[in-house]
This record gives C-alpha cells, structure tokens and sequence, in this order.
C-alpha cells in the first residue's frame, strides 16, 4: 500500500485520465472499476463529499447515454446507473428521517454536492457550449460562455436578448431546466453580478481613483470569513 497522502495519488490520477480524455477526443476508456475502489480514491471522495454536505438534488437527465460514450467499463456504467437510481435519505428541519425515489421515479437527477455530480453536469454543459460554438451562435451574437460545471455565464457586446433566447431553446432541446431564480440578464457597469463567490461590476482603484470593471470577493463570502458584521467594498 502506497504511504503517500491520498490527494497526491489521486490528483495524479485525475490528471493522467484528464490529459488522455482530451488528447483523443474519440477514446471510450475502460478498466475503471478497479481504480474507483482504491483506497485513496474512496478516501478522498468521503472526505469532498462530506465537506460539500452532499445533499439530493436534480441536476439534468437521458445521463447514462452520455457516460456511455465516454467510458465502456460496464462494471462502472451499472454503478453509475445504480447511483443515479438510488433512493436518497434527508434529515428535516424536526430531525426526522424521510426518504424519496425521486431519481429513480422521474428517471433524472444526480446528488446535488456528490463529488461525480460536477462530472456528470459537465457532460450537457459541453454539448451545450459545443453548440454554441458549432451553429454559430458565438460568433453571430459575439457572445462567449464561460461556466463551472452547471453554473455559467453568457458574455455578449449588445443582442442580450437575442442570446438569451437562444440559450433558452438550446437548454430545451437538450431537455434541461434553466434556473429561473439564478438566471437574470444583467448590464454593466451599471449592474453587478456574482459567479463563483465574486461579484462582478464598476470598481475603483486605490492607486489612481479610476473607474474600471473587475471582479471582488462576494460580500456573503466575506461574511462567512469575517461574520462580524463589517461591510466590504471591492477595491484594487
């Protein structure tokens, strides 16, 4: 058995099945099963999931299809159908135990917080981003997407509307949900807008007093760092 801390062997790992995935496009990878229950790689998964407070969640749907494309080790192919299917268990508000089939009922949905439900959403985030790209709409709308597995942004100089309604019929084609609560068309520098923890808008430099658009630390995540209640304004 191997001494070496579980994060350096598995980001070894990681980068080794990444670096292949990306050199050939085309590769169905097989052989899996026996890396997913090393022991390091069941340790490290433990430890983010338990980190992440794991809890159910629906995050698209058609999944297994996908996965298949990719990865022709049937072994990990029905756990990964098994896992998608299970029943998942929650602890209310009262401290009671409920359980759901959700999943497996309406035949969609991965554990929102799972250390694969990245990967999974991942997967309809290229094809999605692919098209973009493919059918022109990129260039047409002059309008860039930039996302983190599920979570994106679309960047665009003027057509705002244009390209929201041509994401909006994208995500239906590929039959998933946008976010209605999360999804708003935002101008700068007049508004602001925040992606992955920092909050994008008008800024003003320390040095010279200029104006300019940049990004700074989200004022709830400096709050989770600092909870006493002192107010932050971006600056550089």
């Amino acid at each position: 058995m191997s001494l070496q801390p579980p994060a350096t062997t598995v980001g070894k790992l990681q980068t080794a099945l990444h670096t292949k995935a990306k050199a050939e496009p085309k590769y169905r990878f097989y052989a899996l099963y026996g890396k997913l229950y090393r022991w390091d790689v069941l340790a490290t998964a433990y430890e983010r999931c338990r980190a992440n407070k794991g809890a159910a969640g629906v995050d698209g749907h058609e999944l297994k299809q996908c996965v298949a494309r990719r990865i022709s080790d049937r072994y990990m192919l029905r756990l990964i159908a098994l896992w998608l299917e299970a029943p998942v268990e929650e602890i209310d508000e009262q401290g009671r135990k409920q359980r759901t089939t959700r999943n497996k009922d309406e035949g969609r949905g991965t554990p929102q917080g799972g250390v694969a439900s990245p990967w999974l959403a991942n997967l309809y985030m290229r094809r999605f981003i692919l098209g973009w790209k493919v059918l022109g709409h990129e260039a047409r709308l002059q309008a860039h997407i930039v996302n983190y597995a599920d979570d994106f942004v679309v960047c665009c100089w003027g057509n705002a509307d244009e390209a929201m309604t041509t994401m909006r019929a994208m995500m239906d084609k590929l039959r998933l949900t946008v976010n209605e609560k999360k999804t708003r068309r935002c101008s700068l520098p007049e508004g602001t807008f925040t992606f992955l923890g920092y909050t994008f808008g008008r800024r003003y430099s320390k040095r010279t007093g200029q104006a300019y658009i940049g990004p700074g630390p989200a004022v709830k995540k400096v709050l989770k760092l600092c909870p006493c209640g002192v107010k932050y304004v971006g600056t550089a």
